[in-house]
């Protein structure tokens, strides 16, 4: 039997926070992962001639040298920033409407109001108010809480004399239904369809507040989206060495078959191996609702945790098809890194990293991967034996969509790979199929923070935390969990 400080499970990008942030307190902390990289969905694969970026359309708050954001803020306490090789990319994405319209929304706030008054000089005066709203929003929204990101509990972090007066943009907008503040600022269907697209990465329109498409464009905006150059495994690699450089121990190729727990607190796991290993913390980067069905005995789990973890929506999971061409982005007439395309049949998102990364490519050739969310698709009730049926059927309408926006690309497919949420499923272990854990909105959690740390010395961590899941809250929720497990262990 093994004794650490501190387990953490699973080497996702939050796993690799939460670890570093004990490690760097001086918690003498242990990774266990079940697969033999570390990243979780932030990884790459290849076919044939091309390599093909996992999950990173964007990776967000890293800021500039001059305005740094949280992320590039621990990156370089932890000296990851640079090890990797950041590329900023000028524009959020490309709002195509194929026989339409193809036009930039740039990550610059001046020049996404000029660019958007120019193409809709009607709508000028609602463009200026949406803007000044969504980032007076953000502002109110930062001077309301102490944001401490050592700390998961944003209700301890609330300024006690908050007032509409003080903070009148966040009282009043920040939890009013999106689709009312579209009405509030402006007409035109398709300026509405483009702004709308910022809250995909939230859920659906109708569902979403003020603040949901806020967090995202502000930051967007702010502090700039970037991709790296290669993959995102460059960061996740880049964190795993940082941890190991601190003298943390990683145990790959290992699942965590059970957790244990003794007198109400959780005191260890056991491996697929038969192998306990006891800590004082248990940090998870994995779903609570595995954790709690799966992996603790029945007796030990609080009554009311499974409820609790029951009582949220997961995430839409999505579909993607992986392309590799015979060809250049410009040559089928992709224009961006990112690209919302918008038809009648639905929204898909097509990423081509090649546009901002040319180097990765070699002449002649680039990949794209076309992603939809799997909303009305419920790939756990499909029979195996229409599977793949049903999958190809997803993906040749996903591709017919495509085809419309990029007329020609079905001729340069060379390679074509298509994953489904039960790709996800089996290699990340999540329920459904999700790559962004819990559905949870804005009021969720700033008002009603979803609370999964049933058990004394088991927290979580990751998108399935109080966030709105995609890559920066999942790590800065595996940093928050991993600081204030460290101050439980050493008493500080």
């Amino acid at each position: 039997m093994r004794e650490f400080d501190a387990i953490v499970i699973g080497a996702g990008n939050g796993g690799m926070l939460a670890a570093n942030a004990l490690q760097k307190d001086g918690a003498r902390t242990i990774i266990i992962e079940k697969h033999n990289t570390p990243g979780g969905a932030a990884e790459s694969f290849c076919r044939g001639r091309f390599e093909f970026e996992a999950a990173l359309h964007q990776l967000t708050c890293l800021g500039t040298e001059d305005h740094p954001g949280i992320t590039r803020k621990v990156f370089d306490e932890l000296g990851v920033t640079e090890q990797v090789d950041w590329l900023e990319m000028p524009n959020i994405a490309s709002i195509i409407v194929p026989g339409q319209i193809t036009f930039p929304l740039p990550s610059d706030r001046e020049k996404m109001v000029a660019t958007l008054s120019r193409i809709f000089p009607e709508e000028k005066a609602g463009i200026e108010k949406y803007f000044e709203v969504i980032f007076g929003v953000m502002e109110d929204y930062h001077a309301l809480l102490d944001f401490d990101y050592n700390s998961k509990d944003p209700l301890a972090r609330m300024n006690p004399d908050a007032t509409a007066e003080k903070y009148p943009y966040f009282y009043r907008y920040a939890f009013m239904p999106l689709p009312q503040f579209f009405a509030q600022t402006m007409k035109n269907p398709l300026l509405i369809g483009a702004l709308s697209t910022m809250a995909a990465y939230s859920g659906p329109v109708p569902e979403c507040t003020v603040l949901d498409i806020a967090n995202w464009t502000y930051y967007y905006m702010e502090y700039k989206p970037y991709h790296v150059h290669g993959c995102s495994f460059s960061f996740s690699s880049a964190l795993m060495e940082s941890f190991r450089r601190m003298g943390g121990t990683l145990l790959f190729n290992t699942a965590v078959e059970k957790i244990l727990v003794e007198n109400g607190r959780a005191v260890g796991v056991v491996t697929e191996y038969g192998e306990e290993i006891r800590a004082k913390e248990i940090v998870g980067n994995l779903s609570p609702m595995l954790v709690y069905q799966n992996m603790i005995d029945p007796k030990d789990v609080p009554a009311d945790a499974v409820p609790q973890s029951k009582g949220y929506a997961i995430h839409s999971a999505p579909s993607q098809v992986f392309l590799g061409l015979d060809c250049e982005p410009w040559d089928v007439g992709i224009p961006d890194t990112n690209n919302f395309i918008l038809v009648p049949e639905g929204r898909i998102i097509a990423t081509c990293h090649d546009v901002a990364d040319p180097s990765v490519r070699g002449s002649g050739k680039c990949t794209v991967t076309l992603l939809l969310s799997d909303l009305g698709v419920n790939w756990l009730n499909i029979p195996p034996e229409k599977y793949f049926e049903k999958k190809y059927e997803v993906a040749e309408k996903m591709l017919a969509i495509a085809e419309k926006a990029f007329p020609g690309i079905r001729e340069h497919i060379e390679e074509m790979e298509i994953s489904s949420s039960v790709t996800n499923a089996r290699f990340l272990g999540a329920p459904g199929g999700t790559i962004g854990g819990l559905k949870i909105y804005s009021r969720d959690y700033v008002l009603f923070p979803v609370k999964n740390d049933q058990i004394p010395g088991l927290t979580f961590c990751g998108a399935w935390d109080n966030n709105p899941g995609g890559m920066h809250p999942s790590m800065m929720s595996g940093w928050n969990a991993g600081h204030e497990a460290a101050r439980r262990i050493l008493g500080k």
